[in-house]
């Protein structure tokens, strides 16, 4: 699996720039996700990835261990994927959109805090690492802009999501094709298969 890691948005430094002449794609975890989105989750460390028929159905997932994730790819658009890891003091959201080719091109990190707090960056990736366009702090509870936290040094380290550079590299690629195959074997559009990996 191919993925990177971009140092912690709190600190603000940003590695790399957007590829010359490409227009960088709208990428915010803001954005509403379809409800067609397909439903992944992970309940643990020691768990498996498994699909879902709906957001309802997914089991309790672990605290600071486990993952959900929604992948979206409607026709004529490019993929993208909106992964939440639920924690004790803090939970993470991070999507991640893709081009034609299954390249990464642009990530959205956002961080809310059980202090009332969240962080925001929105970016787009290229050969060269990531390059940050935009960053936030705000309130949880209203998503309004705040100045910088008092404390906010002290906020836990380690929160880099990794950058899985194309879609094949998602922890969960192995359901999309299996997914995929069962329905181009059927030769017609089924119902969502519950499959499950052990990536």
């Amino acid at each position: 699996m191919k993925t990177k890691s971009f140092p912690l948005v709190l600190s603000l430094l940003a590695l790399g720039f957007p590829v010359a002449g490409k227009a960088a794609p709208t990428c915010s975890v803001k954005d509403k996700v379809p409800s067609t989105a397909r439903i992944f989750a992970k309940a643990g460390d020691d768990g498996a990835w498994r699909e879902y028929p709906s957001a309802g159905q997914i089991p309790d997932v672990g605290l600071d261990s486990g993952v959900t994730a929604q992948f979206v790819q409607r026709k004529k658009e490019s993929p993208s994927v909106t992964m939440v890891k639920p924690g004790e003091d803090y939970w993470t959201y991070t999507k991640y959109c893709y081009g034609e080719a299954g390249e990464l091109a642009g990530v959205s990190f956002e961080i809310r805090t059980r202090l009332g707090w969240g962080y925001r960056v929105d970016g787009t990736t290229s050969a060269s690492g990531f390059s940050a366009n935009s960053h936030e702090y705000f309130e949880t509870k209203n998503g309004k802009p705040i100045s910088r936290p008092d404390g906010v040094a002290d906020a836990p380290a380690g929160l880099e999501p990794p950058l899985y550079m194309n879609v094949g590299d998602l922890p969960f690629a192995a359901l999309l094709k299996t997914t995929t195959a069962a329905k181009t074997h059927a030769g017609r559009h089924t119902g969502m298969a519950l499959v499950s990996t052990g990536n």
